[in-house]
């Protein structure tokens, strides 16, 4: 009896047991992660300028978050590599991170995708009168700081995504699609994406919504590829274009880039503290997305079905 709830005689290890384990390890990780690179950092600090210098504690918080959220997810793609590798014993470059020769177009459809979208959200913003784009903060004196910003979040946010993907789409989808149909799998495994954001600062009910729904769209862009490079594509941008080009929140987190965004609200539809993900405008901008990719989808999958059958009636005869 005990054996059956935590192994499936089909499957192994059932996936509430996987997903705890990789949570948890991750977690872990990252809290350890944090606390080795604060403790390095204060003893550099301490011993270059013998005292806390101004800049430390008005940069800390930003830093810390930045720290962690990059820590949790280089742990969180370590631990999905070792539980499918050593719990499920299957081919990590077949099964989760599968890799093929159109992947290069595949991310840059993917790249190109999320940043019209995210571009759509803002431009939407603007026609209604719910934001105003202003010139970034950024001085003539602070050029090189801003492109050092510029060069991190791209490799910053390159991480996240593709940790992300990895665990989401490439693990968790797969692991879901093998057992039951396309379509809850998909459901499930983006309820279990928007659970990792539970913990991100000024996150609310259209937070969790537009979560929710940006996992149904990266999963509906890995099921039309077969790839993780598109939904990684999509994934990077949309972050990247929220921080890194309109300065606007990305899940809650603060961040500077080249335009500075107003909010001049309501919050319901602009985001918040949150950033876009946490207002109707981006649900809006999701749905239509994933209807487009939805009709791609189905469009491809009816050409596989077709040539299936083709193939068993040449069988046949």
């Amino acid at each position: 009896m005990l054996r059956k709830i935590f192994f499936s005689k089909e499957y192994g290890v059932r996936l509430v047991w996987k997903f705890l384990m990789i949570y948890s390890i991750s977690l872990l990780g990252g809290i350890l992660f944090t606390g080795l690179f604060n403790e390095l950092i204060g003893l550099y600090v301490l011993l270059v300028y013998n005292q806390l210098p101004e800049w430390v504690s008005i940069t800390n918080n930003t830093v810390n978050s930045m720290v962690t959220e990059f820590g949790l997810q280089l742990i969180l793609l370590f631990t999905v590599f070792m539980i499918a590798k050593k719990v499920d014993r299957i081919s990590i470059k077949d099964n989760v991170f599968v890799i093929r020769k159109n992947e290069i177009g595949e991310f840059l459809w993917g790249c190109l995708l999320g940043a019209l979208a995210i571009m759509a959200v803002v431009m939407i913003g603007v026609w209604t009168g719910t934001i105003a784009i202003k010139v970034s903060a950024y001085g003539q004196e602070n050029i090189t700081l801003l492109w050092q910003n510029i060069i991190y979040g791209l490799f910053f946010f390159l991480m996240v995504s593709m940790a992300e993907e990895v665990f989401a789409r490439g693990y968790i989808l797969n692991d879901l699609n093998r057992k039951m149909g396309t379509v809850r799998a998909l459901v499930i495994s983006s309820v279990i994406f928007s659970f990792l954001h539970l913990s991100n600062p000024h996150i609310g009910l259209i937070g969790i919504i537009n979560i929710f729904l940006a996992g149904i769209l990266f999963g509906y862009a890995y099921l039309v590829t077969e790839s993780l490079w598109m939904p990684i594509g999509i994934h990077l941008m949309w972050n990247y274009f929220q921080g890194y080009i309109f300065s606007l929140p990305v899940s809650g987190i603060e961040m500077r880039g080249i335009f500075k965004i107003s909010d001049l609200g309501p919050e319901m539809i602009t985001g918040g503290q949150f950033g876009p993900e946490g207002g109707l405008i981006a649900t809006g901008v999701l749905v239509v997305m994933i209807l487009l990719l939805k009709s791609f989808w189905a469009k491809s999958k009816m050409s596989k079905d077709i040539g299936a059958e083709g193939c068993l009636e040449e069988g046949v005869n």
